[in-house]
This record gives C-alpha cells, sequence and structure tokens, in this order.
C-alpha cells in the first residue's frame, strides 16, 4: 500500500512541471539544511572526520540547486506560452534567492579549502554557480556571474 501510494505521488508530481520543481526545491533545501548541520558538527568535533563534509557534499548541493533553476527554466511558462493542461496559469519562479544560496555554499566552500585542501571547488562548482545566476530573474545576475569568472583565475 505504501509503495503504491507513494508511485501516485510520483506520478502526480512528474505531471505538474510546477509541482516537480517545487519538489526540487524542497528536496536542494534540504541537502542545504543537512550540509550547514555537517558544518556546525565539524567545527565542534573536529577529530571526527565523519561529520566533515567533502567537496562532494558542497557540489552535491550545489547541483541540487542548479536543477531547481534548470528546470524550473525549461518549465517557465507564461499564460502566452502555456500549454492548455496549464490552464494559462503562469508558474511560480522558484529560482528567487536561489543564486545567492548557491553563492553562500561556494563562498563556504572556497573558505573552509583555505584550512582543509581538498575542499578547493571544482570547475564545476564555479560553473554550476554562474549558470544558476544566468537562470535567475536577479537584477545584477550579469555582474554577479562575473565575479564568479573573475575568481577561476
Amino acid at each position: 500500500d505504501a509503495w503504491i501510494s507513494h508511485q501516485q505521488d510520483v506520478l502526480e508530481v512528474m505531471d505538474s512541471p510546477q509541482a516537480l520543481v517545487a519538489e526540487l526545491y524542497k528536496a536542494a533545501d534540504h541537502a542545504n539544511g543537512v550540509l550547514d548541520i555537517m558544518l556546525e558538527e565539524s567545527i565542534k568535533k573536529t577529530d571526527n572526520d565523519l561529520v566533515r563534509p567533502t567537496s562532494h557534499h558542497y557540489d552535491a548541493v550545489l547541483k541540487a540547486w542548479w536543477n531547481v533553476c534548470e528546470y524550473n527554466d525549461k518549465y517557465k511558462m507564461t499564460k502566452v506560452n502555456a500549454p492548455a493542461s496549464n490552464n494559462g496559469i503562469k508558474m511560480k519562479d522558484f529560482t528567487k534567492g536561489v543564486p545567492q544560496r548557491a553563492q553562500r555554499v561556494l563562498d563556504q566552500m572556497e573558505y573552509q579549502s583555505n584550512e582543509i585542501h581538498d575542499l578547493q571547488p571544482s570547475i564545476e562548482s564555479y560553473n554550476w554557480v554562474m549558470d544558476i545566476w544566468s537562470k535567475s530573474n536577479e537584477h545584477l545576475k550579469a555582474t554577479m556571474a562575473q565575479s564568479i569568472y573573475g575568481r577561476l583565475g
């Protein structure tokens, strides 16, 4: 019964682009929260490597925020181009605040890499954050993406 209910929920989400993006947002928010907890615990327990986040943890959170922007951009609908099944309803923009959150994760990763060398952000880390800025509706998105590009060098 639980499995069938879960599958029906998944199908319902997949039928609605807005519900899919909402679920991606919740997942990214949750992953970001777990990373924050790991950071707090690693500060308390410096000798415990099990709670110390790695570059893979940071990248997973950045990728999760990127997915929100990617799918929001892919399914963005307006009254002009919305399919009949959407009844012309404009989709909610889930990217509001996402670039700042991704930027914060990248900043934390850079800061932590000063102490732990294997936390150095990869080119993909920077690329995801620049792409998140580019897909947002934020006023200074080009300037912010350019400032991240400048940090690569």
